[in-house]
């Protein structure tokens, strides 16, 4: 008895947990509407965010979780007070309601495996701020209106709803998707009886001229056999005709009925999975919100579209990339209070995040808001430094030529790099993410009035049409959304570049890399086209990339299901997965994305080279280590030795700026608060040499505070790390960029 009550208490903290995660996004995503609120709309926002704390705290006394009931309490109390007062929220009591929504996200967050939870009384202390917030004693929270209590006490589920766990819905799914190769079978059966029922009306045709030919024999006795089997046979071939005709119409007949039905299943199972984006995207709230106050600045999140249903799995894959972009906007984009005030603009900046259907099959994410824009001048230099622009260019690149160029790994316009921005690789890894998910990414930028940045993915990630093509002996699916045209050309269209095959296509030349080399299958692989007056080609394009993969045969389109490679093939360059053809062949299914950058690759590695000549000694960059924790500077010297770097140590800023008057460093990695002459000092005195301005410096401190992140800014330091967050890797990924 007693483990089967073990089991119910379990399965019912489940619920608990599933249903906590929809009340405390309910909670915060009603805050931020609380506060753009007109005094009219205020009153049905506060009894919303009312029901859904009360909601919360009754499912928390059911599982006995007394933080978090505790800290419902206040919440409701606050807003019984707000619904009294008719009034929006001060400062002080948005921030405190803010940080009781984030506790009980920490507290739910520590009834989940390997999380730790905060530490008891917090609940206390929660209550004790909301309340200096109200001004003086807690007010006790009013009753519910009677629906909110009957919601309250209901069951977890309503008689027409049910909670399922994701992974089980998945599975259902992934039986339904595999109907897919039942389809195409019954198309391909239909087809072939179509075909041996045409072969049979080839079959009379001869077999007429051969009766004809017999003719001559009617009149010798001994032939009358040969020619009354000859007559039978005809009319029983005509009669298996008729009977295959009709078979073969029958079957296409059921093939097109059952394609009909697996599709509407398809349809239906992928519904679903298909998850309103509001419950993704209202997510964004308190990210925005933090960094905003982490930066002293005000900032709306405006979520638009949010009633939009989209599968799970592309919200998912989104997640990071939009994330990025929202925080980029944060950072880069809003402008200081002074700076917006100076401009004309509200001190209280907005940021948008928009969903919106784009075509049948597509949907279009865009991220905007109204801060400073992109600084063109800044990126050219940027990108002409980091030799994506030829220098005598730059000054006159326009927006079309340049914006492009921000989703380059290395292209950062921040002034140093920190543990928010300014590595030069989010914008590149968004970029990434979007096309593997078989969609698009451009951006938008008025100087001075703000940044759109506009993402095109498709609507659902279950099935897509493919063209199936060979290479050498092996069949293979490029997703047709990536492939800009097919082409049949002379071989004599080939022109040579640089040692290499190209193809003109629309006044431009277009790399031509045979798809087996990219693939690296081998020599041998891929020969059959070696023979012949015509190629055949794909161009796939991602973004504004191009290539030409040169095929040895094109066997159609086809409407394909991706099947995941497993755990074990998480990740096979040129490979998204593999799909099952419909003669029942299992081909792999490759990324368009994968294919562009490894044709790329091809494309520029030489032809041959001499492997028999002494290399010459890679130079070892040399960095100064300013630290005076001797555990701390034993630590990272070793670290960059092990690295190959050369490494010379000093235990404060005077002994370093002594040394880099002495001896020629790649590079300085500095901490701040140290005797006699500390970090920013130091820095600000290499940056005023002459001889020194250009040499990187690396502040790594305990420090973390805005303003401390600030004043490296101000003395020129190249990047900002924060000892918390210290990272092994990381630290040699900033300074290879730097030396």
């Amino acid at each position: 008895m007693a483990e089967k009550n073990g089991r119910f208490l379990e399965r019912l903290r489940e619920t608990f947990k599933a249903e906590a995660r929809e009340h405390i996004a309910a909670i915060a995503a009603g805050l931020g509407e609380l506060e753009r609120a007109d005094a009219a709309a205020r009153a049905p926002l506060v009894e919303s965010a009312f029901r859904e704390a009360h909601s919360l705290k009754a499912a928390a006394r059911a599982v006995s979780e007394g933080e978090i009931e505790r800290t419902c309490q206040s919440l409701e109390s606050a807003f019984a007070s707000l619904k009294r007062a008719g009034a929006a929220p001060t400062r002080a009591l948005s921030g405190a309601l803010y940080a009781a929504v984030d506790a009980l996200s920490d507290m739910l967050a520590g009834l989940e495996g390997g999380k730790v939870a905060p530490a008891p009384g917090r609940a206390a202390q929660l209550a004790k701020a909301i309340a200096r917030a109200l001004g003086g004693e807690m007010p006790p929270p009013r009753a519910p209106a009677r629906s909110a209590v009957q919601h309250a006490a209901a069951e977890p589920s309503s008689p027409d709803t049910v909670r399922l766990p994701v992974a089980r819905l998945e599975a259902l799914l992934r039986q339904a998707e595999e109907m897919l190769a039942v389809k195409l079978a019954a198309l391909r059966h239909a087809m072939a009886l179509d075909e041996a029922a045409a072969g049979f009306g080839e079959w009379r045709s001869e077999a007429g001229r051969a009766r004809g030919a017999a003719a001559a024999l009617e009149r010798m006795p001994a032939a009358r056999p040969l020619l009354e089997f000859l007559d039978w046979s005809e009319h029983r071939m005509a009669a298996l005709e008729s009977a295959l005709r009709a078979l073969g119409g029958s079957a296409a007949a059921e093939a097109r009925g059952a394609g009909l039905r697996i599709d509407r299943l398809l349809e239906d199972s992928k519904r679903v999975l298909m998850l309103e984006c509001r419950a993704q995207l209202e997510a964004f709230s308190k990210a925005v919100r933090d960094l905003a106050r982490d930066q002293d600045k005000e900032v709306d999140l405006v979520i638009e579209g949010g009633e939009l249903e989209i599968d799970r799995r592309v919200l998912e894959e989104l997640r990071e990339p939009l994330l990025h972009m929202l925080r980029n906007c944060v950072d880069h984009g809003i402008e200081k209070l002074a700076e917006r005030e100076k401009r004309g603009k509200p001190g209280r900046a907005r940021i948008t995040l928009a969903v919106a259907r784009k075509d049948s099959d597509k949907v279009e994410f865009t991220v905007a808001d109204d801060g400073a824009g992109i600084a063109l001048r800044k990126l050219a230099a940027v990108a002409a430094k980091q030799g994506l622009l030829p220098a005598e260019r730059a000054p006159a690149a326009g927006e079309a030529e340049l914006l492009p160029l921000l989703f380059h790994s290395g292209v950062s316009t921040s002034p140093m790099l920190t543990d928010v921005s300014g590595r030069g690789l989010g914008l590149a890894i968004v970029r990434e993410r979007v096309e593997r998910l078989g969609g698009s990414i451009a951006v938008e930028s008025r100087e001075g009035r703000g940044t759109a940045f506009r993402l095109v993915v498709p609507h659902t990630l279950a099935t897509f049409r493919g063209i199936v093509v060979r290479a050498g002996e092996h069949r293979y699916v490029v997703p047709t959304p990536g492939v800009e045209r097919v082409l049949r050309r002379a071989r004599g269209d080939v022109r040579t570049l640089e040692n290499r095959p190209a193809l003109e296509i629309d006044g431009a030349h277009v790399p031509l890399v045979p798809l087996a080399e990219v693939l690296e299958l081998g020599a041998g692989e891929g020969a059959a086209q070696a023979e012949g007056d015509r190629i055949v080609a794909l161009v796939l394009a991602t973004g504004a990339r191009r290539a030409a993969l040169r095929v040895d045969e094109i066997h159609g389109e086809q409407e394909v299901l991706v099947k995941p490679l497993g755990k074990c093939l998480k990740r096979v360059r040129n490979v998204a997965g593999a799909s099952v053809l419909g003669d029942g062949r299992i081909a792999p299914v490759l990324s368009v994305h994968d294919l562009v950058r490894s044709a790329a690759r091809a494309q520029a590695r030489p032809a041959a080279a001499p492997t028999d000549l002494p290399k010459a000694p890679a130079r070892q960059s040399k960095v100064l280590v300013v630290e005076d924790s001797i555990t701390a500077r034993g630590l990272l010297k070793n670290i960059l030795e092990a690295a190959g770097y050369r490494v010379k140590t000093a235990v404060d800023g005077a002994e370093a700026w002594a040394t880099l008057k002495l001896e020629l460093f790649d590079l300085v990695l500095s901490d701040i608060e140290m005797p006699r002459m500390n970090g920013f000092d130091l820095t600000a005195r290499i940056r005023a040499d002459e001889k020194l301005a250009e040499l990187p410096v690396v502040l790594v401190t305990a420090l973390a505070s805005r303003e401390d992140r600030e004043r490296g800014v101000e003395v020129g330091a190249s990047a900002y790390i924060v000892k918390r967050d210290f990272d092994q890797d990381r630290l040699l990924e900033v300074l290879r960029r730097f030396a």
